[in-house]
């Protein structure tokens, strides 16, 4: 496994980027950019090929680290963010997060879990997947599996950020890499029908909408109708190519 730094715009790839602070291994560290900002802590990420730092100027994505469950059990008890994500009728405290999240980074479960940070701080959350490993869930959507695509979810767990882009700088991101490295064919997610912000920014992110599946999730106690969401390779803007 090596570190691999990823620069949004000129895709770089560096055994060191600026400072390296971490052995080219699983163990814990860090990486600081020429900037010199950038903090990352690294789980383990066999299945991704190569350990990533995703950079897009001031906005980076990293792989999630234990050490950042005191971070997300805050955003995931702040009523404004479970709104959207996961429901006020289900917060969840630092227990429930390092119960939820330990399997992940273990590798137990296939869930790639990520942090979006902005200006070196934690901003969000972003998690990928491929659908076949959940295909339940790939079947509430009508979605198939036959291409082996790949399945994304996110937050901006800072409210006073909302609407300044982020979930779509982090999208970018992710299927930068999804498409570029992993050589995924499609990316595939779904957003509650009500959720008009999220939806313009998977748009904007390259997502176009597919189908509108009923009664697809229960969130807050009610079956929520929600729009099946698609990006693909063939069309997808890719970063070496001018954006529109």
């Amino acid at each position: 496994m090596k570190l691999c730094v990823t620069y949004r715009g000129s895709p770089v790839r560096h055994r060191r980027a600026g400072r390296t602070l971490v052995s080219l291994g699983t163990g814990p560290g860090a990486v600081v950019t020429p900037g010199g900002w950038l903090p990352a802590v690294w789980g383990r990420y066999e299945s991704m090929g190569e350990v990533d730092v995703l950079v897009d100027g001031d906005l980076a994505v990293r792989p999630m680290g234990e050490g950042d469950f005191a971070t997300m059990a805050g955003w995931l008890s702040d009523p404004r963010v479970l709104s959207w994500f996961g429901g006020r009728d289900r917060p969840m405290s630092l227990l429930d997060i390092t119960a939820k999240y330990t399997p992940r980074l273990a590798g137990t479960v296939p869930i790639h879990c990520l942090i979006a940070e902005y200006h070196g701080m934690p901003v969000g959350y972003l998690q990928f997947y491929r659908w076949r490993d959940f295909a339940s869930d790939a079947a509430v959507l009508r979605l198939s599996t036959l291409d082996n695509p790949y399945g994304v979810d996110l937050f901006v767990g800072r409210p006073e950020l909302w609407g300044a882009g982020l979930g779509t700088r982090m999208l970018r991101l992710t299927l930068d890499h999804l498409f570029g490295t992993l050589g995924a064919r499609r990316v595939a997610l779904s957003a509650m029908s009500h959720n008009y912000r999220a939806q313009r920014a998977y748009q904007k992110a390259g997502f176009r909408r597919v189908r509108l599946v009923p009664d697809a999730e229960v969130h807050e106690g009610i079956a929520r109708d929600e729009w099946l969401m698609v990006a693909d390779r063939n069309s997808y803007a890719a970063p070496d190519r001018p954006q529109t």
